[in-house]
């Protein structure tokens, strides 16, 4: 609870509040479309970072997911920039 861990509370209250100005940012510099994308994005790179620093394991099929959540995002950011 938040009375047994302040500091860890208070870290994760910093770390929330850092990321408003950034997505605003990203928002602006992206635009909507970007922005939409952002949540697969933190989905399959969550998932990397579990497998990778926890030792966490997934099916062919989730990462067959990830890397279609990629090739989307590439997809329709390289047609945002050429049209």
């Amino acid at each position: 609870s938040l009375w047994q861990s302040p500091s860890l509370s208070v870290s994760q209250l910093l770390l929330a509040a850092a990321t408003a100005p950034l997505v605003f940012r990203l928002q602006q510099r992206g635009g909507p479309l970007l922005l939409s994308q952002l949540g697969y994005v933190a989905a399959s790179v969550s998932m990397l970072v579990a497998a990778v620093a926890l030792g966490e394991q997934y099916s062919a099929t989730a990462w067959m997911g990830a890397a279609t959540i990629a090739l989307g995002i590439a997809l329709s950011s390289g047609a945002a920039r050429h049209g």
